[in-house]
């Protein structure tokens, strides 16, 4: 009986070691991902930084022989065309040219999360991708068939008390009496850690085009709560995301 009862208590602590060991390694490569992630973003603002600082330099060179009556190397631009310039810059990359007529950078850099359509490069407004399932085309994002979890999610800014709509605009890629699987969409409590509102469509009740709707009430405890709007791959056929649009509901 003692030999019974030990053997069956090794193999459920072996079982729960072994688990333990697969949530580490999880961890692990979520970690790794992690600094990764960080480590590009500061890469990236150093370069910034230094870029910035450079063309202050230049700025101020060109000042003083201005100053002196002196002919300049560097022309002053306008500031139409000082944005043009860096709508270039930072739509450069894409397959697809973003469908953007004017670059609002206040909406962009906020930590606010802002009412109204986020379309062209989502990942422009804060939002992160699934790196194996999901691509940011420049005008919308391209969603593999499969499942993979979370493939569409962010921003992680703060959003006012109230009440809120937002709306995914999908377009499927596959005949609908094919489909098999389903999507689903939340609103996340990124600094709570709890789902405010969710919704699942399966197979049978997509539409070529579809949009899902989300209505919700954000009522953050604090100043600093940050919003997730996730979007989850389940569905056995490629997904562009157009666009997601938030609104007041009144």
């Amino acid at each position: 009986m003692n030999d019974e009862f030990n053997s069956t208590t090794l193999r459920e602590m072996t079982s729960r070691l072994i688990h333990a060991e697969h949530l580490i390694d999880d961890l692990r490569r979520e970690n790794a991902r992690t600094r990764h992630d960080f480590n590009t973003l500061a890469a990236k603002f150093e370069a910034a930084l230094i870029f910035f600082e450079s063309r202050v330099d230049a700025v101020y060179q060109s000042a003083l022989l201005q100053a002196k009556g002196e002919p300049s190397p560097f022309k002053v631009i306008s500031a139409v065309e000082t944005e043009k310039r860096l709508q270039e810059l930072i739509f450069s990359g894409f397959i697809d040219e973003p469908q953007i007529d004017e670059l609002n950078l206040k909406d962009i850099i906020s930590g606010d999360l802002s009412i109204g359509v986020k379309k062209g490069p989502l990942t422009l407004y804060g939002f992160r991708l699934h790196p194996g399932a999901s691509r940011d085309l420049g005008n919308r994002v391209r969603i593999e068939s499969g499942e993979f979890g979370a493939v569409v999610f962010g921003p992680y800014k703060r959003l006012r008390t109230g009440r809120y709509k937002v709306r995914f605009d999908l377009d499927l890629q596959t005949a609908v009496d094919e489909l098999s699987g389903s999507m689903s969409f939340d609103i996340f409590d990124g600094t709570s850690g709890e789902v405010v509102c969710a919704k699942t469509v399966s197979a049978p009740d997509f539409a070529p085009h579809h949009v899902v709707e989300l209505s919700f009430a954000w009522e953050p405890q604090t100043p600093n709560h940050l919003i997730e709007i996730r979007t989850f791959q389940g569905l056995q056929c490629v997904v562009f995301l157009n666009e997601i649009v938030i609104e007041a509901d009144e």
